[in-house]
């Protein structure tokens, strides 16, 4: 069983409790509880300029690797999740409608979601 297991079907909010998350929120905690990586705080919905900041410090790269962060647009929005290289690489991502999800990029180009980058932390 994979500990992303934990994160699935986990309710999605605006405004996150514990146990529950926004986009940003599950990145920040997947990245500290399971990468040992500290990444900045910010409210909910982060805005692009926000995102741009929680991933100071990261390089975009063409293919990612476990842990590395993943940014999309769906709806006119900015959206960031945790790459994982499960069956072949999946999203780790919470959304509204959907709690926690782990879907592959196909499956997330299926339901919408484009644009896909990859960020990797630049001193690992």
């Amino acid at each position: 069983m994979h500990w992303a297991n934990a994160y699935i079907r986990s309710p999605y909010r605006r405004n996150p409790g514990p146990g529950e998350y926004n986009c940003a929120t599950l990145f920040r905690h997947v990245q500290r509880e399971q990468y040992g990586r500290e990444v900045p705080f910010f409210g909910p919905e982060p805005s692009r300029e926000e995102l741009r900041a929680l991933l100071t410090g990261w390089v975009e790269v063409d293919k990612p690797v476990d842990g590395d962060a993943v940014t999309a647009w769906y709806g006119g929005q900015l959206h960031i999740g945790t790459w994982l290289t499960v069956d072949g690489g999946k999203v780790l991502h919470t959304s509204p409608g959907a709690g926690g999800s782990c879907l592959s990029l196909r499956e997330l180009e299926l339901a919408g979601w484009g644009s896909f980058r990859f960020f990797h932390p630049r001193n690992c």
